[in-house]
């Protein structure tokens, strides 16, 4: 790729330069650049020659900084590679690829004060298993269910600052049942734990679904070809991110949302680990 081609008296070629050759005013060509819609074909056929001979590239700081909006999305996630956020993100980037905006993307690492020290990062440039505040959600809509059918009991709540995996998913389901040998059914925080124990109970002969049920959040694949396969929560990921960005971009447009938040719903997949439940 070459260089863009440096305007006369040296520099980068400016959107001035490119109206300058194009025989227009900087407003057509910014114009033409950013809708095209809006101008003839002629003419954008006219500026758009006019780039190609400069190489002129926009630059979306001075774009920012001449317009008080960055045409940039800001996406904060607290993992990038779990796939419960990958599936968001994709649905995040799917619904701008036809746009002219663009998307800068921030991993939190499940801290809140990463997530804070990264808005703020974001504001600055005028961007518009772990007991994280999705997991103590989790927890209270358990908590209100339990209460609700009169069987809460707080010796069944296994917790821990730990990040998941499908190893602490067997270490913690191996304390809760020293704990309470009585146990005979998990509902887990996500898969991976859940996926944790399932494999401790193979490796301890603890038959499932006859002795232990399981059931996981999220829904991965992995959870219908496992043997025996597993029940799970299934949350609509890619539609959270492809909603985030209907909202977004009607707020940037100066619309009043009517539902600020939104609820996408929630499946659950009954499989062979709750059959006998």
């Amino acid at each position: 790729m070459k260089p863009p081609r440096a305007r006369r008296g040296g520099g980068r070629p400016t959107i001035a330069d490119v109206a300058r050759l194009a025989g227009v005013g900087a407003i057509t060509v910014s114009r033409a650049l950013r809708e095209p819609e809006r101008v003839s074909e002629s003419l954008r056929q006219q500026i758009q020659r006019a780039v190609d001979e400069l190489d002129y590239v926009p630059d979306p700081n001075a774009r920012a900084l001449a317009s008080a909006r960055a045409e940039v999305f800001g996406v904060l996630v607290p993992s990038l590679t779990n796939n419960v956020f990958a599936e968001v993100v994709r649905g995040v980037y799917d619904s701008l690829s036809d746009t002219h905006f663009r998307v800068q993307l921030g991993n939190t690492h499940y801290s809140a004060v990463e997530e804070v020290r990264l808005l703020q990062l974001f504001l600055s440039q005028r961007l518009g298993a772990r007991m994280d505040p999705r997991s103590q959600r989790r927890l209270a809509g358990y908590r209100a269910a339990m209460e609700a059918a009169r069987l809460f009991d707080p010796d069944l709540i296994t917790t821990t600052p730990v990040p998941s995996s499908v190893t602490l998913g067997s270490d913690l389901f191996r304390g809760a049942l020293a704990k309470m040998p009585s146990l005979d059914g998990v509902f887990c925080n996500n898969d991976d734990l859940a996926l944790g124990v399932l494999f401790e109970c193979h490796r301890a002969s603890i038959a499932v679904p006859d002795r232990i049920g399981i059931c996981g959040f999220n829904d991965f694949d992995m959870m219908q070809i496992a043997y025996p396969s597993v029940t799970s929560v299934r949350t609509h990921r890619y539609e959270i991110g492809r909603q985030a960005v209907v909202m977004a971009r009607e707020a940037i447009a100066g619309m009043r949302l009517k539902n600020p938040i939104v609820d996408i719903g929630f499946e659950l997949k009954l499989r062979d680990s709750t059959n006998r439940l």
